[in-house]
């Protein structure tokens, strides 16, 4: 082992997804209940979201030190279930939220919750943690976001299961 490290505050984590990217970073996607420890200063989202889980992406260099943390969550429940890097260190992250509000940027594919017991969410963040855009995918029904992959040209593909028929 080159290195080992907890990421965590004051309540419960898991990681779902971890992506080695360059230059020599490593990239955790997750939940959290915690309301503090996750987020560095400067990040896209500095506190938690106030609903009982919130998404939470890490970077590391490599050898384990925090580059960057943020929250990536509303007033509901958010979870970031996969996370994909590509050359130019652009991050995109997918997962599911039960949050109406908040999370979508304007001008994306879906700017308001579809309804139901969830929607996808899909972000794209920039090497530094800045958010770049995110956008809820979903309809009437459950939509979950579980699994995503980035091209070196930026192209974003999304997987995941629906339960809505429009």
């Amino acid at each position: 082992r080159l290195w080992g490290r907890y990421i965590g505050g004051n309540g419960t984590e898991t990681a779902y997804a971890i992506e080695a990217g360059a230059p020599n970073s490593v990239l955790i996607a997750g939940v959290t209940t915690s309301t503090a420890g996750i987020a560095t200063t400067g990040a896209y989202q500095a506190a938690h979201g106030g609903g009982t889980h919130d998404g939470m992406l890490v970077m590391l260099d490599g050898s384990g030190a925090r580059v960057w943390g943020t929250y990536a969550g509303g007033g509901a429940s958010d979870y970031l279930y996969d996370a994909s890097m590509n050359s130019n260190a652009q991050i995109a992250v997918c997962g599911t939220t039960t949050g109406s509000a908040g999370l979508a940027s304007t001008g994306v594919f879906q700017t308001a919750y579809g309804g139901g017991s969830g929607d996808a969410v899909l972000w794209l963040f920039g090497a530094s943690g800045n958010r770049i855009w995110s956008s809820y995918y979903g309809g009437a029904a459950e939509d979950l976001g579980l699994g995503v992959c980035l091209n070196a040209g930026g192209t974003v593909y999304l997987t995941g299961a629906t339960h809505s028929v429009s």
